[in-house]
């Protein structure tokens, strides 16, 4: 009995990371991470969080995909297509707005750079290059600028946590997990280096 509901614990708990760290999210903490309060932080949560979100939900109920976490890779292409406009339009939103700044371009361009990498060549996680791309994203801003080692570590962390839970609901392989990592990472920090930002 105390085994079942360790495993009960155990399940709930990567199913909160999963729901909690969800690709969008970890676009929106790398905004809000590096963009001033000027504003468009709720923007970039309808955009990254709130719409993709919606999307996988309708295309549930339309039968589109299955499982929200979308581990058929056959089902990943209009969920992949549609929230990278959204990202697009999120981009375009807050160039209007004003506040755009060259690495928000890149973050974006790495991010379609990402998700085209996962439909094409293999099904990895997409989870996996948004906690990479995060993970990129903090040691670049530590290496160049004056973002706090403690953000770094906490990047890394969210990583682990992100790893634990997919592997624990048995969503990836570690391959497939770490072929994502890596990909979000070296996306988003070749990016940068290159744009020398």
């Amino acid at each position: 009995m105390k085994c079942l509901i360790l495993l009960s614990v155990k399940k709930l708990l990567a199913k909160l990371i999963t729901y909690a760290f969800f690709p969008g999210t970890m676009g929106l903490l790398g905004f809000v991470m590096l963009t001033p309060a000027e504003g468009s932080f709720w923007m970039h949560g309808l955009f990254l969080i709130v719409l993709p979100l919606l999307v996988l939900f309708i295309l549930l109920k339309l039968n589109r995909i299955s499982d929200v976490s979308i581990y058929n890779r056959g089902e990943r292409f209009i969920p992949l297509l549609l929230t990278t406009l959204l990202a697009l339009l999120d981009l375009v939103l807050v160039q209007e707005s004003g506040y755009i700044e060259l690495w928000q371009y890149v973050y974006i361009l790495g991010s379609v750079i990402a998700s085209l990498t996962t439909w094409l060549l293999l099904k990895i996680s997409l989870h996996g290059i948004g906690v990479g791309s995060f993970f990129g994203l903090c040691l670049f801003g530590y290496l160049n600028y004056d973002l706090t080692l403690e953000l770094l570590i906490i990047s890394l962390v969210i990583g682990i946590a992100v790893y634990w839970a997919r592997r624990s609901l048995q969503a990836h392989s570690h391959k497939e997990l770490i072929a994502g990592v890596s990909t979000g990472f070296l996306v988003t920090f070749v990016m940068y280096f290159s744009y020398g930002l």
